[in-house]
């Protein structure tokens, strides 16, 4: 579709604007690294626009990011922004989208779309559509008094009524669409009104995050529907191979800007006496992808002690602030269930939610639309007159959200992706504001903070200084892990959610893409249940708990027939009972006594209780292909009669870790010699009838396998029911839907081949 330069590329704000947005040479130029004032962009401004936005708007200059793709934008190239959060992408493409429709010779229709910004999260699009909606607003007042129609905007977000949205964009009409690709897709392809043939510009937000989303075919459908002669500006603080690929086939003529923070940095105060030199860890690089003006702190710690760091930095920066206002804190957790459990034990333990001056709010993705809203302007909206207010959240919070005044950023746990921790970070210290950051890393993931660096995020040593601790907090921190676990035998909800979060922190841990330094061989899985409280272990699956994905290995051990490397699960059990935590919540506690009773009521329950326990247990340490996520856990302890002891349930629940890990990398190792033969008869390696021999002696050798391994259990544990009919029957039947399936997929892979 064209060519992809790098006649735009700016680094530190400091080099030439590109030949194409270059003004005559008796204009002044701006300077890049201040901005410039809006009068002296060229092309310029239309004076509705330019007063809208040194009066209106209160901007009475640029930033580096504005200045180099406004004029790019108006003069016809496509662009592709680099630039670090918070630097003003929001701006920099809302006014050349609405200069352009502004500037044509007819004016567009109510029904005719003239500009299209696409953003992957909800509230992102309500952010951007705020900004135009106050551009827009200031513009027709101006546009008013000489008698031009005023351009007309939309939301289009999903969590609302798509018919809402169709009847008002059929009865009113939008010239400027804001919205996510899933809700856009759905309403250009529903609604017959909605007219982008005179598509001027289309903005995709966060491009990068969008296509990590699952976005992809939302986003290609749309550009199907587009016309080809139109302006297109992909804008992120990452650029990555699949914003690449996008570049190359969505955009003509682009050019890429890339702008960094380095140069905005503010002058450093004057040094007070005593005052210690800042580190070199400190200083900021001239390419560095954070803001200059974020002091970006680590610290090493065990998982067990994690939660008390945390609760005593809040519990500090609550003390820093009691007497100079309020600080908002962003606390970035690895996962939804993760964000649930802390922030209840935030609320519910009570050494916690006594806290004075702390106000504690969660916010993810699973969350329902309206409570998401909810809590996200409550957060936005905070009036309180001192205190610290915390939002515990996903990377749901993490793009291109602008909240105001966000003191820290806190990252209890780091991110999969190494590209969101810059994101993360940047919702402090924006648009040259002071801010701070601190990242907790377990003392085997020490290797992150020199691949930061290397990657143009420089980190630094902790500073406990920042956020004093006052005497009267910090006794009680040592013994807080007793307190939750205390709460949470009072709380039936509490224990749900912590082990829910348990079970889904390992799967995410997994997930890590840098997972050279996530070694999850090296995590000490006990103390990481410790570090949430739990009173018991939850039944899980691992995908591998050898040291990373080394495929070497993985041949060396199956060649040999040798058995996986499981590492020993060490967590000493709670003596209580859990069937007899009660809900807080009354309602719930009588539903779940009704359900017990329920189960107790059954005349072959009591009888056949063990024997039910014993074949579950089975069946979870068996890959069944029943569609369950690898990653879910059963928290039932055995039977609702409470007769297992609690050394055996904390034994079977090991020897289900154990198992489970097996069952998976065997399943991962057959899985990979599939795909290889598979890669050998596409290559045309081997033939069809090669092929099916192979598949064959696999099938042997797996069956052969795991016979050994059936009459082996059978001979180390001879337990009741474990070798009676049904059982037998059982595994027959699992084996027979297995290899129905390989067969099926065999053949579906080898039509495929064919066509």
């Amino acid at each position: 579709m064209g060519s992809w330069t790098r006649t735009g590329a700016m680094e530190g704000g400091t080099a030439e604007p590109p030949a194409a947005a270059a003004a005559p040479s008796a204009a002044p130029q701006p300077s890049l690294a201040t901005g410039g004032r809006w009068a002296a962009l060229r092309p310029a401004l239309s004076a509705p626009v330019l007063g809208a936005l040194e009066s209106g708007l209160g901007f009475p200059t640029m930033t580096p990011v504005q200045a180099a793709a406004i004029p790019l934008l108006l003069t016809h190239k496509d662009v592709a922004v680099d630039a670090c959060t918070g630097s003003g992408k929001t701006l920099a493409f809302l006014v050349p989208a609405v200069e352009l429709l502004r500037r044509r010779e007819r004016a567009l229709g109510p029904w005719e779309v003239g500009a299209i910004v696409i953003t992957p999260t909800r509230e992102l699009a309500r952010q951007v559509d705020a900004v135009c909606t106050q551009l827009l607003r200031v513009v027709a007042a101006a546009d008013a008094a000489g008698g031009r129609p005023a351009l007309l905007h939309q939301l289009l977000v999903g969590g609302t009524d798509p018919q809402a949205d169709r009847d008002s964009f059929s009865q009113h009409g939008a010239n400027v669409v804001v919205g996510t690709p899933g809700r856009i897709e759905a309403i250009m392809a529903s609604t017959p009104a909605f007219n982008v043939r005179e598509l001027e510009l289309l903005v995709l937000d966060e491009a990068d995050r969008m296509l990590d989303m699952g976005f992809e075919r939302s986003v290609n459908t749309i550009l199907g529907r587009l016309p080809k002669q139109r302006r297109t500006g992909l804008f992120s603080a990452t650029q990555t191979r699949a914003i690449q690929d996008l570049i190359r086939a969505g955009l003509r003529n682009a050019v890429r800007v890339r702008v960094s923070n380095a140069a905005a940095k503010p002058a450093a105060p004057a040094a007070t006496p005593g005052a210690a030199a800042p580190s070199a860890a400190a200083a900021p690089s001239a390419a560095q992808r954070t803001p200059a003006s974020l002091r970006n702190y680590y610290v090493i710690c065990k998982s067990v002690d994690k939660l008390s760091h945390l609760a005593n930095t809040l519990a500090g920066l609550c003390n820093s602030h009691a007497a100079g206002g309020r600080c908002k804190v962003i606390v970035y957790f690895l996962t939804c269930a993760c964000v649930d459990y802390f922030t209840k034990v935030f609320t519910a333990v009570p050494v916690l939610a006594n806290s004075p001056g702390l106000r504690v709010l969660g916010l993810h993705g699973r969350m329902k639309p309206a409570q998401r809203s909810k809590v996200y302007r409550k957060f936005c909206d905070d009036i309180s007159g001192s205190g610290t207010v915390a939002l515990f959240a996903t990377d749901l919070a993490a793009r291109g959200l602008d909240i105001a005044d966000v003191d820290w950023v806190i990252q209890y746990d780091p991110p999969q992706d190494p590209d969101t921790f810059v994101h993360r970070v940047g919702r402090t210290a924006r648009m040259g504001r002071d801010g701070a950051a601190l990242s907790y890393l377990l003392p085997h993931e020490d290797a992150y903070i020199n691949f930061m660096q290397v990657r143009r995020v420089p980190l630094q040593v902790w500073d406990a200084s920042v956020a004093p601790l006052s005497e009267a907090v910090s006794p009680h921190t040592n013994r807080l892990l007793e307190q939750v676990k205390a709460a949470t035998k009072r709380d039936r909800d509490l224990l749900e959610k912590g082990e829910r979060a348990f079970v889904s922190y390992v799967a995410g841990y997994q997930e890590h893409t840098c997972n050279f330094i996530f070694r999850w061989a090296a995590m000490d899985v006990g103390q990481l249940a410790v570090s949430f409280a739990l009173l018991r272990l939850p039944r899980l699956k691992f995908k591998d708990l050898t040291a990373g994905n080394d495929k070497k290995a993985k041949r060396k051990r199956g060649s040999k027939g040798g058995a996986p490397v499981v590492p020993t699960v060490e967590f000493t059990r709670d003596p209580i009972d859990t069937n007899t935590i009660p809900y807080r919540d009354k309602q719930r506690e009588r539903q779940r006594l009704a359900g017990l009773k329920q189960k107790l009521s059954r005349p072959e329950t009591k009888e056949s209780n063990h024997h039910h326990s014993a074949n579950k247990r089975r069946r979870n340490t068996e890959s069944t292909g029943d569609g369950r996520s690898g990653a879910q856990a059963d928290s039932s302890d055995g039977g609702v009669d409470g007769t297992q002891t609690t050394k055996e349930a904390d034994d079977a629940a090991i020897e289900m870790l154990h198992s489970a890990v097996a069952q998976d990398l065997e399943d991962e190792d057959d899985m990979m010699r599939e795909s290889r033969l598979l890669k050998k008869l596409k290559a045309k390696k081997i033939t069809e009838a090669e092929f099916e021999e192979k598949m064959a002696a696999l099938d042997a050798a797996r069956e052969s396998a795991r016979a050994i391994a059936v009459r082996k259990q059978k001979k180390e544990k001879n337990g009741p029911h474990r070798g009676s009919a049904d059982g037998r029957a059982e595994k027959k039947l699992s084996l027979r839907q297995r290899r129905t399936a390989k067969k099926r997929r065999t053949k579906a892979a080898i039509s495929r081949m064919r066509s």
